[in-house]
């Protein structure tokens, strides 16, 4: 529905809507595996919750949605980079309102992916270590 609502007046591919609607559920996922990931990283929901928001809230201001990439300074720059939101953004404008080649955002959905992919083996040995230590969850 979201995808609906963001299309423009004009027609849209189908390809592009499919390619943006699967990195969409990319981010969703690699949104929560990367939650995961700080939370068994801490063994502290409070520090994976908040090492989650850490990533997230800025990730609107660094996106170059609404503040352009351009104008920002470089560590901001190097921010937004390491941001998985500021790529999919790029991809969204791209497909839906540029509507540019499949070319141009490929190689954001191959590093969406991969992200993902990092992010569940890393988990994945982050729960094995968490489920070795239970007297440390939640400690401070």
């Amino acid at each position: 529905m979201a995808l609906w609502l963001a299309t423009p007046q004009q027609s849209v591919d189908t390809v592009s809507l499919l390619i943006t609607y699967m990195s969409l559920v990319l981010l969703i996922i690699l949104s929560f595996w990367l939650g995961a990931v700080f939370t068994l990283g801490s063994f502290s929901l409070r520090m994976g919750l908040s090492a989650t928001g850490f990533i997230s809230v800025p990730s609107y201001a660094f996106a170059g949605v609404t503040y352009p990439y351009i104008a920002i300074t470089d560590s901001a720059k190097y921010w937004a980079d390491a941001l998985p939101l500021t790529h999919y953004l790029q991809l969204h404008i791209a497909q839906l309102q540029m509507q540019a080649p499949l070319t141009v955002s490929l190689p954001i959905v191959y590093g969406l992916l991969l992200a993902t992919v990092i992010a569940i083996i890393l988990m994945v040995f982050l729960t094995k270590r968490a489920l070795s230590h239970p007297e440390r969850w939640g400690a401070r």
